[in-house]
């Protein structure tokens, strides 16, 4: 017997853990908002979380999973609505832009959205056109106004489009 307790150390008693309490922070004024009166989303329900998210925490907080839980519904639900991110954040630009232009092609996935406001570019979006994003800066900067079917071209250069 003497071996035995010479081989074998004492483990400490395990700790005891406080339990976990149930309770949720403070919903925001935005989160508390009614669902609609049918009970489904649309479109527009979408968008209008969209605007929300952008005026409180930016473009880097609108995320799929911020809008599923700030409308209080599952992901499925977004897919019923939008093919993809890509074309629920060009819905939500052609919301705030009156014309949205598309230069290459999505498929390829190298494209840029071109967005306009009474024939001014005010902004673009990118994917893999570097060159595009650079041009843009400062056509926006100089309130231009491209030719759309310049704009629409890619062959053509986002410079040359005025």
């Amino acid at each position: 017997m003497a071996s035995r307790a010479m081989g074998r150390e004492r483990k400490p008693a395990p700790r005891r853990r406080r339990p976990r309490t149930a309770t949720k922070p403070e919903a925001s004024r935005q989160d508390r908002r009614p669902a609609p009166k049918n009970g489904r989303l649309h479109r527009d329900d979408w968008i209008a979380a969209g605007q929300v998210v952008l005026c409180e925490v930016g473009i880097a907080g609108l995320r799929l999973s911020v809008l599923t839980r700030r409308l209080h519904v599952s992901t499925g639900s977004f897919y019923h609505h939008f093919a993809h991110m890509e074309d629920y954040l060009a819905a939500l630009a052609s919301h705030f832009s009156q014309d949205v232009i598309l230069r290459g092609s999505a498929a390829t996935r190298s494209f840029s959205a071109c967005y306009l406001r009474g024939g001014e570019l005010i902004a673009i979006d990118t994917v893999n056109q570097p060159k595009d994003q650079m041009a843009a800066r400062k056509l926006i900067a100089a309130h231009a106004r491209p030719d759309p079917d310049k704009l629409a071209d890619a062959a053509i250069a986002l410079r040359d489009t005025l």
